[in-house]
């Protein structure tokens, strides 16, 4: 998925500059249907809603989180 992103950006940045050249591919609309029907795109999808539940979920907690660190000393009476 990390190496199609950049293809994809560019492929869009070029818009029409480079619309005959790409005269050889599928129309649009069958492109992103088979993007969108990639288990690898799936689970990229899945992944980024999950990562947004867990940042929601830790900016609405109303609990603040504190670093703490404690020293136990046991002490045996022989």
């Amino acid at each position: 998925m990390k190496r199609l992103v950049p293809w994809l950006l560019a492929g869009a940045c070029l818009g029409a500059q480079a619309g005959p050249d790409l005269a050889g591919l599928p129309p649009h609309a069958q492109l992103q249907a088979a993007l969108e029907a990639s288990p690898l795109v799936q689970a990229a999808l899945q992944q980024g809603l999950a990562d947004l539940t867990v940042a929601s979920a830790q900016r609405d907690s109303p609990y603040e989180w504190t670093a703490r660190s404690g020293v136990a000393q046991r002490r045996d009476a022989a």
